[in-house]
Formats: structure tokens, sequence, C-alpha cells
């Protein structure tokens, strides 16, 4: 990106927030963490994510479904959220399975200023970590990580915070763009995209199978063992 062009990129994204609109978008952050932290309510039982314009649904070894927002006091931002049959429910038949919320996008299709990434952590409530299957924490770098050859997209990666309430981890993703590198830069970045995602372990049709064959023979064997003291 030349000088020039970085000016005209610069001036399509010279949008920041209001005061009422950072307030807006953090309350739907908090409400959308709550909703995959704690697991108490659908994304579909709050108002706050703003007007509902269309549905997407996959079908194939996982339902999904994704619920597109419009939401009037965030300019620019499109809300998805996605709902799937129940990871944990093992159940063959995955029309069966019950539904939950398993993920929530922010998208600015015009990204803004005036966000930093210490007020995103704040409304988020989350660690400075996060953690793969196998429980290995990884620690971003306080500016984030440069995932563009040009250091033009920066990326963080946070857990979301114990709490009394939590009943499944959440990560949380933020992406920033910048100038690039190579051009002399002020050091504004513009929010671009926060993605919160419940942790869910990955499992095939075979894996799920697995699991039900695993259940069945700890309850047949704790049947046995009940039955064999009451003898």
């Amino acid at each position: 990106m030349s000088s020039n062009s970085n000016k005209s990129g610069s001036s399509a994204m010279d949008r920041q927030l209001t005061r009422q609109e950072k307030a807006t978008l953090f309350d739907v952050l908090e409400v959308a963490m709550r909703v995959l932290r704690d697991g108490k309510s659908s994304f579909e039982e709050n108002s706050r994510f703003g007007k509902q314009i269309r549905r997407n649904n996959w079908y194939g070894s996982q339902t999904r479904e994704d619920l597109v927002f419009k939401n009037d006091n965030i300019p620019r931002a499109e809300i998805l959220v996605t709902t799937q049959d129940d990871p944990l429910d093992y159940t063959d038949d995955r029309n069966a399975v019950p539904i939950i919320p398993s993920e929530f996008e922010a998208h600015f299709a015009s990204p803004v200023t005036g966000v930093s990434i210490d007020e995103i952590k704040n409304a988020l409530n989350v660690e400075d970590f996060w953690a793969d299957e196998s429980g290995h924490k990884y620690v971003y770098p306080p500016g984030g990580l440069q995932i563009s050859p040009r250091g033009t997209v920066f990326s963080y990666r946070y857990s979301a915070k114990q709490t009394s309430e939590m009943r499944f981890e959440v990560t949380a993703s933020i992406t920033y763009l910048a100038p690039d590198k190579t051009d002399a830069s002020d050091g504004v970045r513009w929010l671009n995209n926060i993605t919160l995602t419940r942790d869910y372990p990955y499992l095939t049709p075979e894996m799920r199978k697995q699991k039900r064959e695993e259940a069945t023979a700890r309850g047949q064997a704790a049947y046995g063992q009940s039955k064999g003291t009451s003898q």
C-alpha cells in the first residue's frame, strides 16, 4: 500500500464510534459473553443484538444456523450469532438434539476507530491467555499478534474469566487493521472483528458413536455394581 493509498484507506475508515455507540457495543458484548459462558439463555431471547435480518442454515454432520442482526446503534456493524446441535449430546439422530448457542461475531464492514483493546477486554471480562484442547496456555503479545506480512492485520486472543455462574469455556478473538508498516503511521488501528466462541471439543460422527458406547458401558457397569451390592 503506497502512502497515497494509505491516506485514501485511512479516510475511508476514519469513523470513530461515539460514546453512546461504544456503550451499545459493550452492552452487546457483555450479553453475548453471558449467553455463551453461563448458558442461561439463547441469542434469540436477547433484543439487544438488534433486528434480525436473515437466517442461514447449514446441514451435514452438524446442524448449524447463522442468525444475522442489524443494530442501528452500532453503525457499519453486522452481528452474526451461530446456533448448532449440542456437541455434548451424543445422540445419533442429530435432528433430535437440542439446539444451543455456540458463537457470536461483530464484524465492521467499514472498520472503526476509538475502541481500544483494553476497553473490549474489560467489557468481555477476559484473561490474557487462551488455551487449546490439551490445556496448553498461549499468551499473545500486548500489542497483538501480527498476522499479515505487510503488518496490516493484528489479532488478539483471550479466555473468559472464571465466574461463579460459568458453565462453558469461551475464547475471544479480536482483529484490528493498521496502515502498511512501510508507510509512515500515527499508530492508528481500526477495529475490524470481534468473535466469541464457546469451546466445545471437536467430534466426528464416529467419535460421538464411541462416546455413546462408552456411556452405555459405564451405565451397565454401574448397574451391575448396584445390583451386586443390593444382593
